[in-house]
């Protein structure tokens, strides 16, 4: 049905499919090095935001903390190794998590719950923004199996298989008990 210039398309569903990854050892070593340096920037993220308020009374927003992660990377080269828009998906994760706080906040909450420091294990994975940009799959006939290219890692082994085709956008990889998984 046109309108006002616009066609609406009812077929468009975002859909998520999570794909079973199967590591070799040394990507495996990869994939936790890089989990670890994802975990590091946002704890290291969220102390920023503690000291700048105790400090100086000021909050510091996502946009501030993209800028200082510029510096952050040409200072540190084990971030500047990793993709520089999967970090800025951690610091979104952060945001996030700082805005659901302030929405219990102003909701008058018992216990609002402040956003934690994570440990390795508590942390669940990094994402990607865009296709192409840090990764890319590579999938079989029917979106089926195939492999998934990670920035730093290399092409990984996945296994499964989404309802229906359709075109990537965004890549969450995640490690649960032990297992990876590519969620796109």
């Amino acid at each position: 049905v046109p309108t006002r210039g616009y066609t609406l398309d009812m077929n468009v569903v975002n859909r998520k499919v999570t794909y079973r990854l199967y590591p070799s050892v040394a990507q495996a070593a990869k994939m936790v090095d890089t989990l670890r340096i994802h975990q590091r920037l946002y704890n290291a993220a969220l102390e920023q935001r503690n000291d700048a308020w105790k400090r100086l009374q000021k909050g510091v927003g996502f946009k501030d903390q993209c800028r200082d992660l510029t510096e952050l990377r040409a200072a540190f080269p084990e971030y500047a190794a990793v993709n520089a828009q999967s970090e800025q998906v951690t610091l979104k994760r952060l945001d996030l998590a700082f805005a659901a706080f302030f929405r219990r906040v102003s909701e008058g909450a018992e216990e609002p719950g402040h956003p934690r420091f994570k440990s390795l294990d508590r942390f669940s994975g990094w994402g990607y923004k865009t296709h192409g940009d840090g990764w890319k799959i590579q999938s079989g006939p029917g979106m089926k199996h195939g492999k998934l290219r990670l920035t730093g890692i290399g092409l990984v082994r996945l296994r499964g298989k989404a309802r229906t085709e359709g075109t990537p956008k965004t890549c969450e990889i995640l490690h649960k008990s032990g297992r990876w998984y590519a969620s796109v």
